[in-house]
């Protein structure tokens, strides 16, 4: 929400209108009447048909509220969907700085920060995946620790993709879990890893709270691409991420499964990573 008003209090960016807005139960897409596209992870699964009317009343809203604000704004009762449509818009309307690689509170990088894992003995990754599997394979930190909400309903999967990673780490000490036990993990780690779909599910404010102090927290994901100010403000280091293009909302368009957005957001779309202009940038 900080990021949005600080976005829209910039020069022409309340003038701004989306164009389009997707919606699946993969990712959420939006593209706006100057091109740029934001997606966020969907936090929501809904069938085929209740999809179409969420999506065909959302578009119907767009006339009267150009950027859907209102219609999607925080309630006393969560919307999964409407939160989710939110954030794609903050990471749409945040794209055509992001493009630009600097303003007065970031520069981007495209080469990879492997410096950052320098030194790190006890590793924290908040949502299976992201920087994973390059600390196993590629450092060698002795603990990580994996948090995921989602552990209960994928444990079979996720047990068996830790156990590999195990053998590839050797000797690694590597557990995972659901979240309940994040605090004590926290407290001992001395680098942090927090997928950008926290910025849609509500989680980030709290996790970036128990996190404070920790030298080393990373913000990383498509659902990163928004403005990383209000991030380094919050005691985030980097945010790794990638620009959204033309082609996920066309991809998104045509196929109303979000299957088709897979390739793209697994590994067609180069990582960008954003530091602060601050002497954190060394870090």
């Amino acid at each position: 929400e900080k990021t949005l008003s600080n976005l829209l209090g910039a020069s022409g960016v309340s003038a701004r209108t989306i164009r389009s807005v997707h919606l699946n139960n993969y990712f959420t897409v939006v593209e706006l009447d100057d091109g740029s596209v934001g997606a966020c992870m969907s936090c929501y699964s809904l069938n085929s048909k209740e999809l179409a009317n969420r999506q065909s009343f959302f578009r119907s809203m767009i006339d009267g509220d150009p950027l859907l604000l209102r219609h999607v704004a925080p309630g006393t009762e969560r919307d999964d969907m409407a939160a989710s449509v939110r954030a794609a818009v903050v990471n749409a309307l945040s794209a055509p700085v992001l493009r630009s690689g600097r303003d007065a509170s970031f520069v981007l990088r495209r080469d990879f920060p492997h410096h950052l894992f320098s030194g790190v003995r006890y590793a924290v990754v908040i949502g299976f995946g992201g920087f994973l599997p390059y600390i196993v394979r590629h450092t060698t930190i002795p603990v990580v620790h994996v948090s995921d909400l989602s552990y209960h309903e994928r444990r079979t999967a996720m047990d068996g993709r830790i156990e590999r990673y195990r053998k590839e780490g050797q000797g690694i000490d590597l557990s995972i879990s659901d979240g309940s036990d994040i605090e004590k993990h926290l407290k001992k780690a001395d680098f942090v890893s927090i997928t950008g779909s926290t910025l849609v599910n509500g989680t980030l404010d709290r996790l970036l709270h128990l996190a404070q102090g920790c030298p080393k927290i990373i913000l990383q994901g498509q659902s990163a691409s928004i403005h990383p100010g209000v991030c380094f403000a919050s005691g985030v280091h980097m945010v790794a991420t990638t620009i959204k293009t033309r082609e996920v909302a066309q991809a998104a368009f045509w196929d109303p499964t979000g299957a088709a957005l897979n390739p793209l957001l697994e590994g067609h779309l180069p990582y960008v990573y954003l530091w602060p202009r601050a002497s954190r940038t060394s870090v």
